[in-house]
């Protein structure tokens, strides 16, 4: 399924790291959790030095609890994004894992945000309002969309004319970013806002994709 390519890192003490991973094979999710909040839940490699920390030594996972979020009754699961109030989106395999389906986890319970009309969905990140953002893939299967989950509904963002689009993160104003294919066929980073999708362009290329957003817009 789909993996977030983009990872934030963090300098500050190390508190919970969520861990969604009920069987290693899939990847090394072990040694890196995928996203932090602003309460030091945490997502870097653990102990190891890299050029980003200056070759300082991570502080081991002594300090750190591992929670296992269980699955939608499938072998695996994995967590993408966890917001201010500690609730954390990804996606899991459902029982016999025929279906892959984006997830919520908040107060100890997973719960299935299902998808557009297809058999997959992920969920990429969340913001501190509780909006959740991802792709689905559409009817048929043979496409897949940006979608948008708030109040218990998945809302199709759409494309930006082609068959394909991803959102990969919001900020706490509700504007989206992530990639769709275009009617041409090249793939573009938007933004969404307003209910509008809009083509940020290239920087000369034919292709380019958008994985954050802040809160200043």
């Amino acid at each position: 399924m789909l993996d977030k390519a983009e990872t934030q890192r963090s300098d500050v003490g190390l508190d919970i790291v969520p861990f969604s991973l009920r069987s290693f094979c899939c990847c090394s999710v072990m040694l890196l959790a995928l996203t932090i909040n602003g309460c030091n839940q945490f997502e870097e490699p653990l102990g190891v030095k890299t050029p980003e920390t200056n070759g300082r030594q991570l502080q081991p996972a002594a300090n750190i609890t591992l929670i296992d979020l269980g699955t939608l009754g499938g072998t695996h699961s994995n967590a993408y994004g966890i917001n201010a109030a500690g609730q954390v989106v990804g996606g899991s395999y459902t029982t016999g894992n025929l279906a892959y389906h984006a997830f919520l986890w908040q107060n100890g319970t997973m719960i299935d945000l299902g998808t557009l009309g297809g058999r997959h969905s992920t969920a990429l990140a969340i913001n501190d309002a509780g909006q959740v953002v991802g792709t689905s893939w559409m009817p048929g299967n043979g496409a897949e969309h940006a979608f948008l989950w708030q109040n218990g509904t998945m809302i199709d963002l759409g494309t930006l004319g082609g068959p394909n689009s991803s959102a990969n993160d919001v900020n706490d104003v509700g504007q989206i970013v992530g990639w769709s294919r275009v009617s041409s066929g090249p793939v573009r980073g938007f933004i969404w806002e307003n209910g509008l999708m809009a083509d940020l362009g290239t920087l000369g290329g034919t292709h380019s994709e958008a994985y954050g957003i802040n809160d200043a817009s």
